[in-house]
């Protein structure tokens, strides 16, 4: 069969991104021809086949492009049924789909942190990497590969950590991963060494390290150039849903200042936050030079009077006084916060759904409950009070929605909405086609990854930032309504994974005009996603999984409040 085929990689020798496709292609048996890519000049044919991101690797099957590793490799195993690269188990390939997500999206961020680090703060997110690795350690629990006896899809997810970080580390320095401190991740590099393909896959320890070494090097002194690695060392640790971080913001462009951002999960704060501001423990902190500045009107003072350009407060000491005065009345005595009461339903059910009525993340697993017909259980969450079962569900993440199927439990609704259309046969949410199951997994990512974050700035945001942001949301809203081109559903005839993962554009849709005050997302600029949510709202199912308008806009306009209006 692969004889008559045409497969070709577009990559990077040393990108472990890259590499997994190669070892997967060759764990099948799959010929193909690979095409280096220099990501600093790339070619007309990466950008042809990899339009969205612009990134490698991009894997060309036939003249079909399929984009982004995770997805590249279901594609793989669902196109060369022989040597499996997923269990076939529903419940054991939502794990690993869980697992894979945990090293891409947590795991290399957090090592990525430890690179652009430096000094104390670098030792902050090593332990940070280093509690994470213990979770990966734990899930090995003594097999010699995560899916048992033979290599699979977290294995080959892994190649990073195998292969990546103990080059890192001899770059950095240090001991953040040894075989003294994790000895069962290190007997599972040495199996994976002992596969011929695998070392094949490798790039040589060397030549990587000039690389990487290169590469760091290379940033370093492009910081130094720019400024940020000369005198000034500053960090402003916030996150973008809050006004205060925003002011601070604002504050360090008009004045030109550069500096390095870091975001924050106020669910899960990091520990150089939890470092930099022991007393209330809250965003937004400034560190400048190592000395920390927190409460955002100080923050604003300290910028004015440490940076001399484009004055901020006036400089009249009376109309300076006058403007502290109005700024801490703004924040002090307008302060609105708000916190809705939640129910908890109770039943003994097979199925059980732990979730949050306004969020599109829940509302997308109910429906796809409903759509398959299958009797659930849903367990309302409090997300400012979680519930020992949520945190026991979902120990890693503690976020919802959690699926609970007898006993066991899956989380990520991406991971939940494949593990539901594996598990329930009857009406299937994805293609058929490999090559069409691998392009609604694409979008699906590129709503949650994209679109989904960048409509939540433009909400939080005011004014201009507003303005460049919803234009922002509005590009990206273009290259979906250009994949719907003209169907009733972006599967075709019947609702499928991508409509159930766009209920999140359905209900931006529905909610800028009252929230922005203007029409974004018009039908005259939208007409097919407009028709598209059309089609969508003539689905009883649908209506029944969509939060009731005027009640999600008072929630939505409360958490803005709380956010915009907290006390510091």
């Amino acid at each position: 069969m692969a004889d008559q085929e045409e497969v070709k990689l577009y990559g990077l020798w040393a990108s472990p991104f890259s590499r997994r496709i190669e070892l997967a292609l060759k764990l099948k048996g799959v010929p193909f021809e690979y095409i280096e890519e220099d990501l600093s000049n790339k070619s007309p044919s990466l950008l042809k086949y990899n339009p969205v991101h612009k990134k490698i690797p991009v894997l060309v099957h036939n003249g079909k492009p399929i984009a982004e590793s995770l997805v590249i490799l279901e594609y793989i195993d669902e196109t060369w049924k022989n040597n499996p690269i997923l269990p076939l188990d529903p419940h054991e390939r939502a794990t690993a789909r869980f697992w894979a997500s945990c090293i891409e999206n947590k795991i290399l961020a957090t090592a990525v942190k430890v690179v652009l680090c430096e000094g104390e703060e670098r030792e902050v997110v090593i332990l940070e990497v280093r509690e994470q690795l213990k979770m990966l350690e734990q899930q090995l629990n003594g097999k010699d590969f995560f899916g048992g006896d033979k290599i699979g899809f977290v294995d080959i997810v892994g190649n990073t950590v195998a292969f990546w970080f103990p080059i890192t580390q001899e770059i950095l320095g240090g001991d953040f991963f040894t075989p003294e401190k994790f000895p069962g991740l290190f007997e599972w590099i040495g199996k994976l060494q002992e596969i011929d393909l695998v070392n094949e896959c490798r790039p040589p320890k060397e030549k990587l390290l000039a690389y990487v070494r290169g590469r760091y090097e290379y940033k370093a002194q492009t910081e130094k150039l720019a400024g940020l690695a000369m005198v000034e060392d500053l960090k402003l640790y916030g996150t973008s849903a809050c006004s205060y971080s925003l002011r601070i913001e604002l504050a360090l462009k008009l004045k030109t200042i550069p500096y390095e951002y870091t975001e924050e999960d106020l669910f899960n704060k990091s520990p150089s936050l939890l470092k930099y501001n022991p007393v209330h423990k809250k965003i937004h902190v400034l560190v400048h030079n190592e000395k920390l500045v927190a409460e955002s009107q100080v923050i604003l003072e300290y910028i004015d009077e440490t940076w001399k350009s484009n004055p901020i407060l006036p400089q009249d000491s009376y109309e300076r006084a006058m403007a502290c005065f109005w700024t801490r009345f703004t924040d002090e005595k307008l302060c609105n916060s708000q916190k809705l009461a939640q129910l908890t339903m109770a039943a003994e059910e097979e199925v059980k759904l732990y979730g949050m009525w306004a969020s599109p993340y829940s509302q997308r697993i109910e429906l796809a409950l409903k759509l398959k017909g299958t009797p659930y259980q849903y367990f309302e969450e409090d997300l400012f009070n979680k519930s020992p079962s949520l945190v026991k569900y979902n120990p890693v993440h503690q976020k919802i929605p959690v699926l609970v199927h007898n006993g066991k439990p899956i989380s990520e609704s991406l991971v939940i909405l494949d593990y539901i259309d594996d598990t329930w046969k009857n009406n299937p949410l994805l293609p058929q086609d490999s090559y069409e199951r691998a392009k609604a997994r694409f979008w699906a990512r590129f709503i949650d990854e994209k679109i989904l974050p960048t409509a939540q700035k433009a909400i939080y945001l005011e004014g201009k930032q507003r303005e460049v942001v919803t234009e922002e949301v509005c590009e990206q809203m273009k290259l979906l309504e250009k994949e719907l081109d003209g169907k009733n559903f972006f599967g075709g005839d019947g609702i499928g994974f991508v409509d159930i993962v766009g209920n999140v554009v359905a209900f931006w849709f529905r909610m800028t005009r009252e929230l922005l005050g203007v029409e974004v997302c018009s039908p005259e600029k939208f007409p097919g996603l407009s028709r598209w949510i059309g089609n969508l709202q003539e689905i009883d199912v649908v209506n029944e999984c969509m939060p009731p308008v005027e009640k999600h806009l008072a929630y939505v306009r409360a958490r803005i409040e709380a956010i915009k209006y907290a006390p510091e």
